[in-house]
């Protein structure tokens, strides 16, 4: 991963010293799991979910994005879906729809930054 791709990345709320810390440096590894975050079923669960309006299941899927996001230093992604996942742990669903927008644009940019790159 060259320095203009780390730079493109880091202006872009993803931490990549954090992760190749977590990944003990290997820059190749890293570069596999991002893609492999790619393919991830779970952001496109939970955009089934929260427009079928199940709010359990959109929860479970929530809660895994935030921790895929959070291990991959995907530092804005793992944001705003912890802003999404706290109420509907809590069931309080009335403010969810507008978090999960955040959430969707938030995954939305951070995929084409991550096929750009790589």
């Amino acid at each position: 991963m060259d320095n203009s791709i780390k730079e493109k990345f880091n202006n872009n709320g993803i931490d990549v010293q954090e992760a190749l810390g977590r990944f003990m440096n290997n820059e190749a590894f890293y570069e596999k799991c991002l893609l492999k975050f790619l393919d991830d079923k779970n952001y496109s669960l939970l955009e089934q979910s929260m427009r079928e309006k199940d709010y359990e299941e959109a929860f479970t899927h929530a809660h895994t994005v935030k921790g895929l996001a959070g291990n991959l230093s995907l530092i804005s992604l793992a944001d705003v879906t912890g802003d999404l996942v706290e109420p509907l742990r809590n069931g309080n669903y009335g403010n969810v729809v507008p978090l999960f927008e955040k959430v969707k644009s938030e995954y939305e940019k951070v995929c084409i930054i991550i096929r750009e790159a790589l």
